[in-house]
């Protein structure tokens, strides 16, 4: 499905790279496994090759998409539920679905949340991880360092 040095990204942890090798361990049985390394901190997941669906891995966007992502984030509606622990559900299965724009639409929910009221340490924390997917994706697809992806999405949400 995917092959070594191509640019993925898991719906969790962001944007990594497929590196060097594929390997086979014995975890759960012998299976091969592919050895994803996340742009932020270096560190490698172990992905068995037959469950990359499931994990939900899956292509880095494109520059054009992430242009896109960024021209269409001012235009996206906050959602703006009072229920906290429905407003969290909604919030993580955004980020669970691994869609870059699920991600950016949490990203600006709670940012705007956040100019009205203190976010929840929760919330907090889920917005610092949404913002971090999206960065490192976006700076994987622009070629651009993160300090420049974040420059651009910070740009985008004002």
């Amino acid at each position: 499905m995917f092959h070594i040095g191509q640019s993925v990204t898991h719906p969790i942890h962001g944007a990594g790279q497929i590196t060097g090798t594929i390997e086979q361990r014995s975890v759960q049985g012998p299976r091969m496994y592919y050895i994803l390394t996340l742009q932020q901190g270096g560190l490698q997941l172990y992905i068995p090759c037959d469950g990359c669906e499931k994990a939900g891995l899956r292509p880095t966007i494109t520059p054009q998409e992430a242009q896109s992502l960024l021209r269409a984030l001012p235009a996206l509606t906050a959602e703006n539920n009072t229920n906290w622990n429905r407003r969290y559900r909604e919030n993580m299965e955004h980020l669970r679905s691994g869609d870059p724009m699920q991600v950016a639409l949490v990203i600006k929910s709670l940012s705007v949340r956040s100019g009205t009221k203190p976010l929840s340490t929760g919330e907090q924390k889920m917005l610092t991880t949404a913002r971090q997917i999206l960065i490192s994706e976006l700076s994987v697809a622009l070629a651009c360092t993160r300090q420049e992806a974040e420059n651009l999405l910070r740009a985008a949400l004002t």
